[in-house]
């Protein structure tokens, strides 16, 4: 069992953590990785790469106990955290000597809302990072589910206000849901102000 190496300057640990990002590991995980993190011990070289930080540092202690860690966004220039640890149960005192409250998610602007009341403004930051970063075919892809969810519950939902109707009138009642009466009237004859919808 390895004993405990003298602490690390921030600046040294900087140092290190970058220049084997640069020079060992980067090279093995840039493709296929970009926006993840990759945390490295910088005594050992050791890595282990996840979609976020705790998860990937989590991994490394696994292996490593005693793990001084640098984390790296991949792909990112200066995206970097050191961290270090002595134990599993963490790093937290090393981490407010460092960052003290900034670790912290921060406060929103003043009369900022979330779109959704049970979503903190951080991780609502992380999720609109995540569209903005997602190439234009998977947002449409996603866009299509959404679409498609939204028809099977108008059908379901006109399916038990009318049982007794057929097909071709249920999709008439769909169309009476997206278009305008008058369009309605005019390409299919049927006037949902007078069938219901």
């Amino acid at each position: 069992m390895r004993g405990r190496q003298p602490r690390l300057s921030q600046e040294e640990h900087a140092r290190l953590g970058t220049a084997i990002y640069e020079q060992q590991v980067r090279p093995q995980v840039e493709a296929g990785n970009p926006g993840k993190i990759v945390a490295i011990d910088v005594e050992t070289g050791a890595f282990e790469v996840a979609e976020d930080a705790l998860t990937a540092s989590q991994r490394l202690l696994t292996r490593y106990p005693h793990a001084k860690i640098w984390c790296i966004r991949i792909g990112y220039r200066g995206s970097a955290l050191r961290l270090a640890s002595y134990n599993h149960a963490g790093y937290e005192p090393l981490r407010r000597e460092q960052v003290g409250d900034a670790w912290r998610e921060p406060k929103p602007p003043s009369g900022y809302r979330t779109q959704s009341a049970d979503t903190s403004p951080g991780a609502e930051q992380v999720l609109i990072e995540a569209y903005r970063r997602m190439p234009p075919l998977e947002k449409v892809r996603r866009l299509t589910e959404i679409i498609r969810a939204c028809e099977q519950l108008a059908l379901a939902g006109i399916r038990e206000r009318h049982p007794q109707a057929s097909e071709w009138e249920i999709r008439l009642r769909l169309a009476a849901l997206r278009l305008d009466r008058e369009t309605v009237v005019r390409v299919f004859g049927w006037d949902p102000a007078r069938e219901g919808y």
